[in-house]
This record gives structure tokens, C-alpha cells and sequence, in this order.
């Protein structure tokens, strides 16, 4: 029979789509996060970086990119600047402005050995150093110096929002911002930190320009690392939550694999599982189960084994009186018997075989009525005394034909709960049997004492004893004393056990061979 897989696969499904929400929205705060995180650490740098340039840039002070402080504004007009080597472009005048730049880029191959050669060098490892473009800004001449693809001069208005970041430096700030996008072939992301002499005051800027695709290829990067994981984890997981639901479903299929037993018969199947969870106390359950299922299958094995016995009995028992009475009838009408000492031992046999019929019967519906669920008995509060004399005065008729004492002693008052008819029967059992086990001039010793609410009553025989391998069975039924019971039906103290039963007293016996037995009786008045 194939295992269904339902339950595995639900296990298993709510462990991935749990873990793979878990991996969503983690990866989701995760990828805000770097990605912020990557913007705000790369920002940051560039700062560093335009403020190290800022602070290191009175080391550089003879490259010349800012005015002295005894030049003129007369020296520092455009007429006055020097030369300008490469293509010069003026889209406002020759001479900038308030609202005017005039931006001069550098480049090796253009500018030869001199000193503007010497200039694109150094301006060309500023770039290599930050890995971007540096921007030199003199405040006093409005000239914006750098490294390009050509020597070149231009003056120029800048954008508003340039304007703004350059008012922000000069004014002693270090903004970082992705405004000069319109001045490059590329989005950028400009820092800026101001030029100080050695008074302090500010002489101009240093502005660091990267590309923003340096900032979206980390952040492309650390992105795609992080999905890499997300699957590899994702992976893992599918592996975990397989193994896991494999594993929490074991026992249940151990459980199921028992119960299965159970419908089988096999009542000795065990789980094997010792969990201290919720599991392990089901498994503990069904296991006591099995158990109890074992006990009654043990105990049905026995009725049934009993029943069997009983019915073999009840057979052996009748068989052997009817045979008798068929036999000695059928003599009686073959005619051979004619004289009258025959006829009249004829007639007696057949007689006390009857009579032995009809004590087995009504034993057999006697026991059975007390065996039966439903039968109950009728009881009222007495003294005990009183159906016990009675007993005794019933035995005593019995012993005396067979020559038997019987010494007794009841206090009195024995108040109890009980039917007066069966708790005679009870003590008259267990007197008939004395009775019949002792010999001729024997006394059965008969005594009663009462301590606290409890009472005890001993019946003591001087018989042959009880053999200890059938003293664990003298209350079965049909269970006899042998020889020394031949007219007996076996059922008497299998009745006595009964009543005895019915009214919560403890019946036991004691006995050793040669010794005779004692038969005691416990209860608690009422």
C-alpha cells in the first residue's frame, strides 16, 4: 500500500512559502538598505576625498592654479592671463562675468612639456586618484581648471543648480550633489570642499565628479550577490524543508504503521517513540493502547478458553448421571431384574442421580445469574449475625449425620449492607465444604471478630488440605476435591467467590497439605 504524501507536501509547502516570504521581504529591506546605504558610503567618499584634496591643496601652491594674493583683478582679466593654447569660445564676452565661468581644460598631448603640459599631468593623476574628474575653482578669477580630451578655454554661463553648488562651497560648505549632469556626456555625482590659505580664508574649490554608473554598477553588484544568495538559500531551503517534513512526518507514519497492527491482531506492536512533544504523548497513548488491546485479547483468549472448559464440564457432569440413569432404566425394562432388593437399588440410583442432576442444574443458573452484568442483588441493612446463625443452624444438621462438630462464635451485633438469602448462602458453602472435607469426629472451627469498622470470619476444617498447585484454582468452577467430594458439583465456591463479590468481601483461602484449610472472610460493617 502506498504511503499518501499530502501531508508531506503540505509541510513542505508551507515551509518554502514561508521561508520564501521570509527571503522576499528580507531581500527587499536588504536591497533598500545597501542600495542607500551604498549611496550615502559612496557620497561620503567623494566628500572625504574633495576635503583631502581641499586641506593637501597649499602643498600644490606653485602649480598656479589660483590667483596670488598681490595679484591685481587687472592681472587676472583674460587679456592679462596668459596665453591660451587650443580653441578659445566666448559665448557672452571675453572677460567673464559675475553669472560667468571661464573653464580651462588641460591635456598632455596638447599642452607639450611646459608649463601647461606640467599642469595636465597633475590634473590627470587627481582623476586617477579619485577615479573621476577633479574641477580646480578659483574664486577670485571665476576659472574653473581641468584635465579634458583637449586643451581648450571656453567662457561660459553654468547652470542654476551649479551655480548653487559653487555659491555652497565658496561659502565653506561640502555639499555632495547630482546636478552637473548637463555639463558631461553622463549623469555624475559631484563633491565639493573649499580652498583655504594659510589665514583661512577662502581662495576656491575642489570639486570631485564620478560617473553614476561607478554607483549603480556597486549597486548592480551587491544587488546581484544578493540574489545569487536569495536563490542559493532558496535551495537550501527546498533541501531543509524536505528533510524537515520528511523528519515530522516519520512518526506519524510509525503511529499510522501501529495502528495498522492493531487492526491486525498484532496487539504487540509498539511505536518506539520517546519524543517529549505532542507526538511523543500520542505515540505514548496508542502504545498504552496496544497494551490494553494485548490485556483484553489476553483476557478474551481466557473466557474463551474458560468457556471452552465449562461446556466440557457441563458435559463430563451430565454424561455421567445420565449414563447411570439410561442404564439402570434400561435394565429396569429389559425384565431382568425381578427381585425386589434389586429393583429397590435400582430405583435409588436412578434417585440420587436425579437428585444430582437437578443440584447441578439449578448451581448452573445459580452461577450464571451471579456471573451476568445485569443481575443485581437486593440489599438492605441487617445484621450480619442473623443470616450467618442461620447458616450455621442449616450446617449443623448437615455435620451431624457425618458425626462433625462445629464450634461457632458470632458477636453481635454485625451491622452490614447486604441480600439476607445470598450472604446465608455464602457461609452455608463454605460450611458444607468444611463439612465434607473433615473426617468423622472432627470439629469446624467457626470465628467472627470485629475491629473498628471492619470485620474478619474464619472457617477452619480439619481436612486432607489443599495441594498447593490447586490451591490458585479452588473457586473455579468444577474444580473438585477428588475423592473425598465424589457426590459434589464443583460450583459451591465458585458461587461463595460470586456473592462474595457482590457484597465488596474479600474471599481468601490458606492451606497445607495434611493441615486442613481455612476459608476467611473480610468486609466493613455499615
Amino acid at each position: 500500500m502506498l504511503k499518501p504524501k499530502k501531508l508531506t507536501r503540505k509541510l513542505w509547502g508551507y515551509f518554502a512559502l514561508s521561508l520564501l516570504i521570509f527571503s522576499l521581504i528580507m531581500g527587499t529591506v536588504f536591497a533598500l538598505l545597501f542600495v542607500e546605504y551604498n549611496r550615502q558610503s559612496h557620497q561620503e567618499e567623494m566628500r572625504r576625498q574633495a576635503e583631502t584634496l581641499a586641506e593637501a591643496w597649499p602643498t600644490f601652491r606653485e602649480e598656479g592654479f589660483l590667483a596670488k594674493e598681490n595679484q591685481t583683478d587687472a592681472e587676472l582679466s583674460p587679456g592679462r592671463h596668459g596665453p591660451h593654447h587650443g580653441m578659445i569660445r566666448n559665448d557672452h564676452a571675453s572677460t567673464p562675468g559675475m553669472g560667468q565661468w571661464c573653464r580651462h581644460n588641460y591635456n598632455l598631448e596638447d599642452s607639450g612639456t611646459g608649463k601647461e603640459g606640467h599642469r595636465a599631468a597633475f590634473l590627470q593623476e587627481m582623476n586617477h586618484l579619485v577615479q573621476g574628474t577633479v574641477w580646480i575653482v578659483d574664486e577670485r578669477s571665476r576659472t574653473i581648471s581641468a584635465y579634458g580630451e583637449e586643451s581648450s578655454q571656453m567662457v561660459t554661463g553654468l547652470p542654476a543648480p551649479v551655480e548653487e553648488v559653487l555659491h555652497e562651497v565658496l561659502a565653506g560648505g561640502t555639499p555632495v550633489a547630482d546636478s552637473f549632469s548637463s555639463l558631461f556626456a553622463e549623469p555624475m555625482i559631484t563633491a565639493g570642499a573649499p580652498i583655504r590659505d594659510s589665514a583661512g580664508n577662502i581662495q576656491g574649490a575642489v570639486l570631485v565628479h564620478r560617473h553614476l554608473a561607478d554607483l549603480q554598477e556597486a549597486e548592480y553588484t551587491g544587488l546581484k550577490i544578493l540574489a545569487g544568495s536569495l536563490l542559493l538559500g532558496l535551495i537550501i531551503t527546498v533541501l531543509l524543508a524536505t528533510a524537515l517534513a520528511r523528519r515530522f512526518i516519520a512518526p506519524l507514519y510509525a503511529m499510522k504503521d501501529t495502528a495498522e497492527a492493531f487492526r491486525s491482531g498484532h496487539y504487540e506492536r509498539r511505536t518506539g517513540l520517546t519524543q517529549d512533544d505532542e507526538l511523543g504523548l500520542l505515540a505514548g497513548s496508542l502504545d498504552e493502547l496496544g497494551r490494553r488491546l494485548g490485556e483484553a485479547e489476553a483476557e478474551r483468549n481466557l473466557l474463551q478458553k474458560q468457556r471452552q472448559e465449562f461446556l466440557a464440564a457441563v458435559s463430563h457432569e451430565l454424561r455421567t448421571p445420565l449414563t447411570v440413569i439410561k442404564g439402570t432404566w434400561e435394565l429396569l425394562q429389559s425384565g431382568f431384574v425381578k427381585e425386589e432388593g434389586k429393583l429397590m437399588d435400582c430405583r435409588r440410583r436412578i434417585g440420587e442421580n436425579l437428585a444430582m442432576l437437578e443440584r447441578l442444574v439449578r448451581d448452573l443458573l445459580e452461577l450464571t445469574r451471579l456471573q451476568s452484568p445485569g443481575f443485581e442483588v437486593q440489599k438492605e441493612q441487617l445484621d450480619l449475625a442473623e443470616p450467618f446463625g442461620e447458616a450455621l443452624r442449616s450446617a449443623r444438621t448437615l455435620a451431624e449425620q457425618k458425626g462433625v462438630a462445629i464450634n461457632a462464635s458470632l458477636p453481635s451485633p454485625l451491622p452490614f449492607t447486604g441480600d439476607y438469602g445470598r450472604l446465608r448462602q455464602l457461609l452455608l458453602a463454605l460450611l458444607d465444604n468444611a463439612v465434607k472435607f473433615s473426617p468423622a469426629g472432627a470439629t469446624v472451627e467457626v470465628a467472627c471478630k470485629l475491629s473498628g469498622g471492619n470485620w474478619q470470619l474464619k472457617v477452619a476444617d480439619q481436612g486432607p488440605g489443599i495441594p498447593p498447585e490447586d490451591l490458585p484454582h479452588i473457586f473455579d468452577r468444577f474444580k473438585k476435591g477428588g475423592e473425598d467430594n465424589p457426590q459434589g458439583t464443583g460450583l459451591g465456591l465458585a458461587i461463595a467467590r460470586e456473592i462474595a463479590l457482590r457484597h465488596d468481601i474479600e474471599l481468601t483461602c490458606e492451606s497445607h497439605e495434611g493441615q486442613g484449610a481455612v476459608f476467611t472472610l473480610k468486609g466493613k460493617t455499615t
